[in-house]
């Protein structure tokens, strides 16, 4: 047991003191603002934590380990739907747990878009007809086979990245 300092709530330990390095828990997309902040030294954060972050351009990557699955192959960032292209809709409606990373892809391209911004789920969101594409993380490409969805595009790779203040 290494001793832990408490939150306010004593059920919910956020921190651990490892003999003076202090390790902090929270959601991945804090930890860009944390370190630009000075709030913390060094922090480990997938790179998706990274695009589109407000506070990315006040830190710097210094280590970047790719992400892969069980298989070796490396873990995708993709627009996927039901179709093998992106539909030619006035507005596409794109459901994904990555707003940010999405919301810059997508103005990138002038392609006039509505972000759904979920938490899980994403795939059954084009079924629901919610949704016109996903842009989500991909393992294997088993989820979107069960649910009857095609890639249509391969954003990038999920990297491991230890950030530091610029």
């Amino acid at each position: 047991g290494r001793p832990f300092f408490r939150s306010v709530d004593p059920g919910r330990h956020m921190f651990i003191d490892m003999g003076g390095l202090k390790q902090v828990f929270s959601r991945s997309k804090t930890y860009p603002q944390m370190v630009a902040l000075g709030a913390l030294d060094v922090a480990v954060v997938g790179n998706d934590a990274l695009e589109g972050n407000p506070y990315a351009d006040q830190v710097e990557v210094t280590e970047r380990l790719p992400q892969v699955n069980p298989d070796g192959r490396a873990v995708r960032m993709v627009i996927a739907g039901l179709g093998g292209k992106i539909p030619t809709v006035p507005l596409l409606r794109v459901a994904t747990p990555f707003p940010e990373w999405a919301q810059k892809v997508f103005g990138e391209r002038g392609i006039p878009h509505t972000i759904f911004a979920v938490s899980g789920g994403t795939e059954s969101l084009i079924h629901a007809g919610v949704a016109d594409v996903i842009f989500d993380v991909v393992e294997t490409g088993d989820t979107l086979a069960a649910n009857r969805l095609k890639l249509i595009e391969n954003v990038g790779t999920l990297d491991t990245c230890v950030i530091r203040r610029k």
